[in-house]
């Protein structure tokens, strides 16, 4: 027998929601929280098990049963349970719908609910660029990804492979961000779709000068000299997130630094004083899972710095 942790989001007892709790696999029985569920007969009267569990749990609790015990008689080694299949979940949505406390933000100008986003994304900033002038590059034509660029994102693709399967891979239409996108697509197997709404910080008149010419700080919540604010930075970026994850989707993405740490404040809680000093070197990789619990940001490549 066999222990994974498997997060809980709307399957469990009622008490445990958001939380990592153990699964138990064998080819006969499955525990879920406290009762064990009868692979050998998916049909099993899961209510008079488990009567603490809504009809959506139940729901989600017999499909991973059903997956689990084919994975199990494939001989599989190891089973990641991280996120539910979009498959025969109806009633999982139902109850997602039903959570309360759902945090609102502003999304191209009607209300949308942050915790109605359902599935998980990859977020990846592209490689370091070629740009030995060190000029403010932003959204100008021509600058693509250095060589040791090219060799940060083939790790970040490995680095992601344990998450895989993915759904779709969705990338910023500015060069380096698509050279990104390709060398990744190599390893996941997955088209690239470009979407507008991951472009880079639009820094108006600020391109092709120098770094040193930007005001201190340069993205704030309304704009600043002609600079585009983090309130639309954060618009578009969570527009595209709650049309990609219409379908419990897994999704990656590639993206740049501030609008990634634009968005990951924002599913943290944190405030927009934080940016400047976030650690989100090129090509590293975020995952957000999002469901009826808080946001859950996880650093998984590289490996986050120790505090001090």
């Amino acid at each position: 027998m066999a222990t994974f942790l498997w997060h809980v989001g709307v399957c469990g007892t009622g008490h445990e929601h958001g939380k990592s709790v153990p699964l138990r696999l064998c080819p006969s029985s499955l525990t879920a929280n406290l009762r064990p569920i009868e692979l050998c007969g998916i049909g099993a009267n899961i209510q008079e098990r488990s009567p603490s569990l809504t009809p959506g749990q139940q729901a989600i609790v017999l499909y991973i049963a059903a997956d689990t015990a084919q994975r199990v008689a494939k001989g599989a080694t190891s089973v990641r349970l991280q996120r539910m299949r979009r498959h025969g979940l109806e009633e999982a949505r139902g109850a997602r719908q039903d959570a309360a406390g759902r945090r609102q933000v502003d999304v191209e100008g009607h209300g949308c609910s942050i915790c109605a986003m359902s599935g998980i994304i990859y977020l990846v900033r592209h490689g370091e660029v070629f740009n030995p002038q060190q000029i403010i590059y932003g959204r100008l034509p021509g600058f693509g990804l250095s060589d040791l660029g090219q060799e940060q994102v083939k790790a970040a693709a490995a680095a992601l492979e344990p998450f895989a399967p993915f759904d779709v891979l969705y990338s910023s239409p500015l060069q380096r961000a698509q050279e990104s996108a390709a060398l990744l697509a190599k390893t996941i197997q997955l088209p690239v779709s470009i979407d507008e709404r991951l472009a880079e910080t639009d820094i108006g008149g600020f391109e092709g000068g120098e770094f040193d010419a930007l005001p201190a700080p340069y993205v704030t919540e309304s704009g600043v000299a002609g600079i585009e604010s983090a309130a639309s930075m954060r618009s578009r970026f969570m527009a595209w997130a709650t049309d990609a994850l219409q379908q419990d989707a897994s999704i990656v993405a590639v993206s740049h630094r501030d609008p990634i740490g634009v968005a990951l404040l924002e599913w943290q809680g944190l405030g927009l004083a934080e940016l400047p000093a976030m650690d989100l070197p090129t090509a590293s990789v975020h995952q957000i899972e999002l469901g009826v619990h808080d946001p859950v940001v996880t650093r998984c490549w590289p490996a986050a710095p120790r505090p001090k």
